[in-house]
C-alpha cells in the first residue's frame, strides 16, 4: 500500500550497503582529522621551537658542553619536546657553526636526542584523554592572546603537544571500526608475513613526514586495535628510524663542513643501530617459525618483552626505545674516531670559514664598547671581500661559482653579525660612552 508523501521518503532511504558505505566514510573522516590534527601538533612545536632558539638560549646550552652527562641530558629533553631529529640537528647545527660547541659535543646531544623522541611514544600508550582536554583548553586561551609576550611560543608548543595527543585519540578511537569491512580485514589478512614491506613503508612514511616517533606512534595506535601484527609494526619501527637517516642524509646532500659532518653523524647512528636491530629481527625469526602467531621458543627481542608481560602498546614503545638506545649505545665509545674520521671526509672549506666570525664571540655583548670594535672588524672582512666578485677567471661557469660562493659566505657572515647588533641596541652603554 502506498501512503502519499511516505513512499517517496522510504525509497529515497539508503540501503544497508549505501549505510556500511556512509560509516565507513565517517570513519575515514574521523582519522584524517586526527592525523590532520597530528601533523599540525608537530608543525606547530616545530615553529615555536625555532622562536624559543635564539642566541641567548643557544648560550644556554653552551653552559652544558663541557659536561657530557648534562649535554646528553639536554639532548634528551629537546628530542623529547621536538619530536624530530631534523628540529635537533638544526639547532645543533647552529651552536656547531657559532662555534658554541665543537662537533663531540654536537654529537652527544643529536645521539640522545633521538632516544629522547620515545617520551610522546611511552606517553601515547597510555589514557590520557581528560588530561589532554585540559592541556588543549588551557595552552589554546593562552596562545590566542594576541601580542609578543615571552610566554607565546611555549603557550603554542604547548598547544601543538596537545594537538598531538587529541589527533591521536580520535584516530584511536575509530581505527578499530575499520575492522567491520570484510574488505579491510582480508587486506590484513594479506599483509601478514610482509615484514620487509612494512620496513619499507615506514621508510617511505618518515621520508614524506620527516618525524619517525611521528610515524611509529601511529602504528602502535593501529597495533593496539589489532589492525598491525606486533611483528610487522615492529619493522615499520626500524623503517621509521632508517626513514630518518635517509632524509637527514638528503638534507644535508649540498651541506658541507660542520653540518655535513653532524648531519652524516645521525646517518650512521641510525644505520649502526638498523645493522643490528634488523637481523636480529630475521634471527629470531628463523628460530622461532611460530612468532607471527605470537609463538617464541627462542625469545630474543620481541619474544623477550611477551616473557615479560609487557602490554602489546608499550612492547612497541620498548622497541623504539630499544632502537635509539642500541645506536647510542654503540656509537657513544666511537666518537673520538668518529670524528676524526668526519673532520677528514667532510672538511670545511675556504668559504665556509669566511661565513664565520673571527673576533666576534658567543658572549661579546657583555662588553658593547669593545663588542662594537669587534663588530667592526667583521664588517671590514666583508668590505675587503668585495674585490672577489670581479675576478678574473677565464671559464664564465668557474666564475660564476666564485662569485656564487663569495656571495654565499658574505651573507652567512652578516647573518651572524646580526644578533650581536641587535643585542646592543637594546643594551645601555656605559657613562661616557653613550
Amino acid at each position: 500500500m502506498d501512503f502519499p508523501g511516505i513512499t517517496p521518503l522510504l525509497a529515497d532511504m539508503p540501503s544497508a550497503a549505501n549505510a556500511d558505505e556512509v560509516s565507513m566514510i565517517a570513519i575515514l573522516g574521523f582519522m584524517l582529522a586526527g592525523l590532520g590534527l597530528f601533523f599540525t601538533g608537530l608543525n606547530l612545536i616545530s615553529v615555536h621551537l625555532k622562536q624559543m632558539t635564539g642566541r641567548r638560549l643557544q648560550e644556554v646550552f653552551s653552559k652544558f658542553a663541557g659536561r657530557p652527562i648534562l649535554t646528553g641530558w639536554c639532548g634528551f629533553v629537546l628530542g623529547g619536546v621536538t619530536q624530530s631529529d631534523a628540529a635537533v640537528a638544526f639547532l645543533s647545527m647552529n651552536l656547531l657553526r657559532n662555534r658554541l660547541v665543537n662537533l663531540r659535543q654536537a654529537m652527544i646531544l643529536m645521539a640522545w636526542s633521538s632516544v629522547g623522541t620515545s617520551l610522546l611514544v611511552f606517553f601515547t600508550t597510555f589514557s590520557l584523554d581528560t588530561i589532554v582536554c585540559y592541556l588543549l583548553g588551557v595552552a589554546g586561551i593562552m596562545y590566542a592572546v594576541e601580542g609578543n609576550w615571552r610566554l607565546r611560543p611555549l603557550a603554542g608548543l604547548t598547544f601543538g603537544l596537545g594537538l598531538i595527543f587529541f589527533g591521536l585519540i580520535l584516530i584511536e578511537d575509530h581505527a578499530g571500526q575499520m575492522q567491520q569491512f570484510a574488505w579491510f580485514t582480508n587486506l590484513l589478512t594479506d599483509a601478514q608475513g610482509h615484514y620487509f614491506a612494512g620496513f619499507c613503508v615506514g621508510a617511505f612514511l618518515t621520508l614524506l613526514t620527516q618525524s619517525s616517533s611521528a610515524v611509529s606512534v601511529v602504528a602502535i595506535v593501529l597495533v593496539g586495535k589489532n589492525i598491525l601484527q606486533p611483528a610487522e609494526t615492529l619493522m615499520i619501527i626500524y623503517g621509521t628510524n632508517f626513514g630518518s637517516a635517509i632524509g637527514l642524509w638528503a638534507l644535508a646532500f649540498k651541506e658541507r663542513g660542520v653540518a655535513k659532518r653532524l648531519a652524516m653523524f645521525e646517518v650512521v647512528f641510525n644505520i649502526v643501530a638498523s645493522a643490528v636491530l634488523v637481523p636480529l629481527f630475521y634471527i629470531e625469526l628463523w628460530l622461532n617459525p611460530g612468532m607471527g602467531e605470537g609463538h617464541f621458543q627462542i625469545p630474543l627481542v620481541l619474544g623477550l618483552m611477551v616473557k615479560f608481560g609487557i602490554p602489546l602498546k608499550q612492547q612497541m614503545a620498548v622497541a623504539y626505545l630499544l632502537f635509539n638506545l642500541v645506536g647510542a649505545l654503540i656509537v657513544i665509545p666511537l666518537f673520538g674516531k668518529l670524528t676524526q674520521w668526519l673532520e677528514k671526509r667532510y672538511p670545511e672549506d675556504a668559504a665556509e670559514a669566511a661565513g664565520r666570525t673571527q673576533f666576534l664571540y658567543p658572549r661579546a655583548t657583555r662588553d658593547p664598547v669593545s663588542c662594537l670594535s669587534l663588530i667592526v672588524d667583521e664588517q671590514d672582512r666583508l668590505l675587503q671581500r668585495l674585490g672577489e666578485y670581479f675576478c678574473d677567471l677565464p671559464e664564465p661557469s668557474k666564475r660564476t661559482a666564485a662569485v656564487s660562493k663569495v656571495y654565499e659566505s658574505g651573507e652567512a657572515l652578516a647573518k651572524e653579525i646580526d644578533p650581536y647588533l641587535h643585542d646592543l641596541i637594546e643594551a645601555p652603554l656605559p657613562r661616557g660612552e653613550s
